[in-house]
């Protein structure tokens, strides 16, 4: 009786304990469209109801890549304290990527959400993100003419996440991919939600190219490349792989001709590539001072090859540069170099490459389920992280790290 009580018991705590951790993964995805400050409380709130710092979660989270992986980009960072000369801008750093630590442990803890759970988290987060876009119409259609014209001066419309389009981006991406795969688990389980899941989806991809944000076009792309290359490889679908394929010609032709932002966003790429192939600046631009910034951060990492400057004299050394070299420049351009493979170079040295690579491609030895999506995750979130500094925001370092850590635990769920 005792042992049958105490099973019981201890049944009703975890259910209840996975309650709570559900209810507290939604206040986080709420909050990520609300405000910084709501993101930092409910991620707090999360690492107190999955954190019990007892032996079984530390050995999971040194035996999972995606978890230790993760961690590496907090390490390299913090460690760099050592020889950096700024420790005021080195703790905003550092307090910006904390989440690439906790957030991995949390998910090694021993905590479970049942797959019905996990379907209820990618449904919530899907009709944020439609709501969201219903936000960006209205403040769209206030003066249509105006964005239009924006988007020939390297602006977008209005979005969420404090007006960050390049992240923003990229949930919807996230959101078509989720709403699709919801879309077939109904289909095959013959529920009538189908269609609707499918119609969202839809929208999303037209909303999608009238945002004509490089990075959510680039990785919706590389989802329907992965569908166009897997599918007659693994499960000899051929029909589908030929429509995805068709998808990948039509739809850009159709969205240029039919679209005036993707239009304006075309036409202003080409402008700016012809300064950008050159090197030459040109103020206001997206492309050409991504690779101007490219040539700063390369200069900087050759000049400390071996241990870098440390996390927190990046900023001061980048201004330096641009003032010593490139006076020309406006201070709204004086970016970091737009890419955190450089950034742990220039902080870290090499020494910092090298752990940086280890930590983005060790979640690509991670089991799961479902080896295609769990593929194209990895592999955008790779391809993001070498032209962007995701990391060094504080919506960037949440998605990416909440992402991969939650589609790691739901794959596992949902194949079993």
């Amino acid at each position: 009786m005792l042992y049958v009580y105490k099973s019981m018991r201890n049944k009703l705590q975890n259910e209840q304990r996975s309650g709570i951790i559900f209810v507290v993964m939604l206040l986080m995805l709420l909050s990520l469209f609300v405000s910084r400050a709501a993101l930092s409380v409910s991620m707090g709130l999360f690492v107190l109801a999955t954190c019990q710092l007892n032996r079984r979660q530390f050995r999971n989270f040194f035996s999972q890549p995606v978890l230790w992986g993760m961690a590496l980009l907090f390490l390299v960072p913090l460690v760099s304290g050592l020889w950096t000369t700024d420790l005021q801008q080195w703790t905003s750093v550092l307090r910006t990527k904390l989440p690439l630590l906790l957030l991995p442990f949390c998910f090694a803890g021993s905590w479970t959400l049942s797959n019905q759970q996990w379907r209820w988290i990618l449904l919530f987060f899907s009709l944020l993100v439609v709501a969201s876009t219903v936000w960006c119409m209205l403040h769209y259609l206030q003066d249509v003419q105006q964005v239009h014209l924006d988007y020939l001066r390297a602006k977008t419309m209005r979005t969420p996440l404090e007006n960050d389009h390049v992240r923003y981006s990229w949930l919807l991406v996230l959101a078509i991919g989720a709403l699709t795969w919801l879309g077939i688990l109904s289909y095959r389980e013959k529920q009538r939600a189908y269609p609707v899941f499918m119609i969202l989806a839809a929208w999303l991809v037209l909303f999608l190219h009238l945002l004509a944000a490089r990075t959510g076009l680039l990785a919706f792309y590389l989802l329907l490349g992965t569908v166009v290359i897997w599918l007659p490889l693994r499960e000899f679908r051929k029909g589908h792989a030929v429509v995805a394929g068709m998808i990948i010609i039509l739809l850009p032709m159709a969205a240029y001709r039919l679209m005036p932002s993707f239009q304006n966003r075309v036409s202003f790429a080409q402008y700016e590539w012809a300064y950008a192939w050159k090197g030459h600046y040109l103020a206001g631009s997206n492309d050409a001072m991504r690779v101007l910034s490219w040539k700063v951060g390369l200069s900087l990492f050759q000049q400390h090859p071996l241990r870098g400057i440390g996390f927190g004299a990046i900023a001061t050394a980048v201004g330096d540069f641009y003032d010593n070299a490139m006076p020309e420049v406006i201070a709204s351009d004086r970016i970091l170099p737009s890419s955190e493979l450089l950034l742990y170079g220039i902080g870290a040295g090499w020494i910092g490459v090298l752990v940086f690579l280890t930590a983005v491609i060790a979640p690509f030895f991670q089991r799961t389920g479902y080896a295609a999506a769990w593929f194209w995750l990895c592999f955008i979130s790779l391809i993001g992280l070498l032209y962007d500094v995701g990391l060094e925001v504080q919506f960037g370092v949440f998605i990416y790290a909440i992402v991969l850590l939650s589609a790691w635990r739901y794959l596992i769920s949902e194949k079993t």
